[in-house]
Parts: C-alpha cells; sequence; structure tokens
C-alpha cells in the first residue's frame, strides 16, 4: 500500500519541480531580456513592486472578510442585524475594487 503511495507522491513530485523550473525559466528569461544591469535591476523593481502591492491587497481581502466575520458574529449574538452584515460586504467589496484599480495604476507607472 505505501510503495504506491511512494510512487503516486514521487511522480507528483516530479511534475511539481519541473513546472517550476521550467516557469522561472520562462519568468528569468523575460526579466534578462534587456542583457544589462540597468535592465535587470529596473525588472526586479518591477516585480518587487507588483509583489507588495499584490501582498497589499491581499491584506486588504483578509481585512475585509474579518469584518464580515465580525459583523455575522453580532448577528449570532444579537447585537446585529442581516443589513448590516449586507453593508459590509458591499461596502468592503467597493474598497477592494477601488484599491485594485488603484494599486493597478500604480503598477503601471513602473513599468
Amino acid at each position: 500500500m505505501f510503495s504506491k503511495f511512494k510512487a503516486k507522491t514521487s511522480t507528483v513530485l516530479k511534475a511539481a519541480s519541473a513546472s517550476t523550473v521550467l516557469f522561472a525559466y520562462d519568468s528569468y528569461a523575460a526579466l534578462v531580456a534587456a542583457n544589462d544591469v540597468t535592465g535587470q535591476v529596473k525588472g526586479y523593481l518591477k516585480e518587487t513592486v507588483a509583489l507588495v502591492l499584490l501582498a497589499l491587497c491581499a491584506v486588504g481581502f483578509i481585512v475585509t472578510v474579518k469584518n464580515c466575520v465580525g459583523a455575522y458574529s453580532e448577528i449570532q449574538d444579537g447585537k446585529g442585524t442581516w443589513g448590516g452584515l449586507g453593508m459590509h460586504v458591499i461596502v468592503g467589496g467597493l474598497i477592494l475594487t477601488v484599491a485594485l484599480y488603484l494599486l493597478n495604476q500604480a503598477n503601471g507607472i513602473f513599468a
């Protein structure tokens, strides 16, 4: 039983590592297209800014979900209403949409 599991796990790990290597090679090839140090630094800066902006969006999503869960908890305690939960969802969605749009525009500045 364990030998079948081990064989399947080994196959999956080999496929995942091969795809990771290919993805990394494609990303590196696109990054070093300029063949100079300035181009590399600019590419690294652009990727770093994109990663930081993506992390900001992820934090905003987590905070929105946390507020919605808190509103639902208040409903269960009898302190909140369904309308309040709906407002948390709508306002949180709007804030995330505006944040994503603005961060996308900011990422375009570094292009």
